[in-house]
């Protein structure tokens, strides 16, 4: 019992943390009249925070929903760049589309960011309700 003693404090001391900022993001009302940017409707920052004493390498975006979401970011076999101890790395995720039949209710969804050595992915949830507003138009 005591052998494993050092082993586990070992793990602990050289496991991976990460933090992503924002971890939910809402768009509100995001309006579809206009046309698409390269990075998506309202592109927001997100914010990918290396909290462990390593780098943190093999770091994914896993069940991004590539319908309704744009992520702009630089990688490459769907590995972004290692993020180096007490460092960040920036990445963007607009909103892209949606499906028949969502114009108008809101929208949701979550996706998760994972990396080498870390215990739990970080979740991020995401919303936004399209609408098209059309110009002139009063609602009348």
């Amino acid at each position: 019992m005591i052998r494993l003693l050092p082993m586990l404090l070992l793990a602990a001391c050289g496991s991976n943390s990460l933090t992503v900022l924002p971890n939910a993001i809402s768009w509100g009302e995001v309006d579809f009249q206009e046309d698409l940017p390269s990075d998506g409707y309202l592109a927001k920052e997100l914010i990918l925070r290396n909290d462990g004493k390593k780098p943190l390498e093999g770091v994914r975006i896993e069940g991004l929903d590539e319908t309704r979401l744009i992520l702009t970011a630089f990688y490459v076999d769907g590995v972004l760049p290692a993020i180096d101890p007490e460092a960040s790395n920036v990445i963007k995720v607009g909103v892209g589309g949606y499906e028949l039949g969502e114009r108008d209710t809101e929208v949701s969804g979550s996706f998760r960011v994972t990396g080498d050595g870390l215990n739990d992915p970080v979740v991020v949830t995401w919303s936004f309700t399209p609408v098209r507003y059309i110009g002139g138009d009063t609602g009348r």
